[in-house]
């Protein structure tokens, strides 16, 4: 017998390399399996529920009653037809000298025949309070940009433009350009201070510029000049540079052109950024009415200053602009103006002059009822009442307050068969 005895082999129990992965793969499908079953009942539950709530809706909405539907009435003589008012355009135009100083701020508002309008001209260096302080528009320009001059203007004016644009010297050479030299009649010499001593730059009598003059002219600062003079020589060559582009555009209506072969555009929409063709605008404004803006003078630091005269304002604007905006949210009442008579032009006819007494008219149109016996005035807000009260007293009635009205306006006028124009 051998005593020698033979080891027995190890057998390693632990899983290979080859098998590890297997398990894992197997336990990895049954778990997919399991979740595949689940969200499939899940979304089966769930689309019958959905198809449940949509039959029980429908079902439900069967058994609605007095129900409406809001139905657009587009009959102007109809009860409760009600029309949106378009604003009468107010393009604001920044007049900047070759330093990008302010210079002048103008309104153009052309008239809504297409022919003419009025212009109205103010200082760049015109004084305003600025959250109790005063500041001179040139200033706030210069520190803020054209939006923060904007919005005091429009406050000085009591009313907003719809558009603004800023004009340098070299917009107006260029607007010129296709027109060549232009003569006008300078009023008064414009001197200028050079090394110590006083120069006439433009003197006084019939004057011929070329178109880089015009800017210069336009917007310089005479040396002592005073400002109603300003005025006067913006409207003597406003009024030629007008009538040149008028010129322009009938000549080139006929199929010519002006005298350099340029052309002149009359559009007159606002672009993307807000600006307008300032040509085109003052094309169809030949023969406006100029309006210097009405000013107080006063003794500011040894020299002088000059601010807005708000009653001057008031009445020489008062007319100027039919349909006015609101610069800012409450400068103007929101009026919206009724007929509740079958007379239906009533409404169209006492409009501009709400406006005029310091009224947005944003509304015209026809009561619910056409046989209403007596006109009314109400307004929502104890800071309407003084306009309110005013446009009562064309109406011919008291005005009363009451604390909900419309949210469409401020102040609602409803003319009855009591009005009479």
């Amino acid at each position: 017998m051998n005593d020698t005895m033979t080891e027995a082999p190890v057998v390693d129990s632990s899983p290979s390399d080859t098998d590890a992965p297997v398990l894992h793969r197997t336990k990895a499908w049954k778990r997919r399996r399991r979740a595949v079953r689940v969200y499939s009942v899940v979304t089966v539950v769930a689309l019958v529920g959905i198809g449940t709530l949509g039959y029980l809706g429908y079902d439900a909405s069967l058994k609605v009653k007095g129900g409406a539907t809001a139905s657009v009435i587009t009959d102007p003589s109809a009860p409760g037809y009600v029309a949106a008012v378009d604003a009468t355009p107010v393009h604001l135009v920044a007049l900047t000298d070759s330093n990008d100083t302010l210079s002048a701020l103008m309104a153009l508002v052309p008239d809504a025949s297409g022919s003419g309008g009025t212009i109205v001209w103010s200082l760049g260096e015109l004084v305003v309070d600025v959250d109790g302080e005063k500041s001179a528009l040139s200033d706030l320009y210069k520190a803020k940009g054209l939006d923060a001059a904007r919005s005091e203007f429009e406050k000085v004016l009591g009313f907003g433009a719809t558009d603004a644009t800023v004009i340098a010297p070299k917009d107006l050479q260029a607007l010129a350009q296709p027109f060549g030299s232009i003569t006008i009649k300078n009023p008064d010499p414009i001197s200028i201070d050079e090394k110590g001593k006083r120069v006439v730059k433009f003197a006084a009598g019939t004057l011929t510029l070329d178109p880089d003059q015009i800017g210069d002219y336009l917007t310089i600062r005479g040396a002592g000049e005073a400002p109603s003079n300003r005025g006067t020589r913006a409207d003597v060559l406003l009024s030629a540079l007008t009538a040149k582009l008028a010129e322009g555009e009938a000549t080139t209506s006929t199929g010519g052109s002006p005298s350099t072969g340029g052309a002149v555009s009359t559009t007159t929409a606002p672009a993307a950024d807000g600006s307008v063709d300032v040509g085109g605008v003052l094309a169809s404004m030949s023969n406006s009415d100029f309006v210097v803006l009405p000013m107080t003078r006063q003794s500011f630091k040894g020299s002088y200053l000059y601010s807005p005269d708000a009653a001057g304002i008031s009445t020489q604007l008062a007319d100027v602009v039919q349909f006015p905006v609101s610069s800012f949210p409450g400068q103007r009442p929101r009026v919206r103006v009724l007929n509740g008579t079958p007379s239906i032009a009533a409404a169209n006819a006492i409009a501009p002059k709400l406006a005029r007494v310091g009224g947005e008219v944003l509304l015209i149109g026809n009561a619910s009822s056409l046989d209403v016996a007596t006109s009314s005035v109400v307004y929502s807000n104890e800071s309407f009442k003084d306009v309110a009260d005013r446009i009562a007293e064309i109406v011919g009635v008291t005005a009363e307050k009451r604390d909900e009205i419309s949210d469409a306006a401020d102040i609602d006028v409803v003319l009855g068969a009591d009005y009479q124009p």
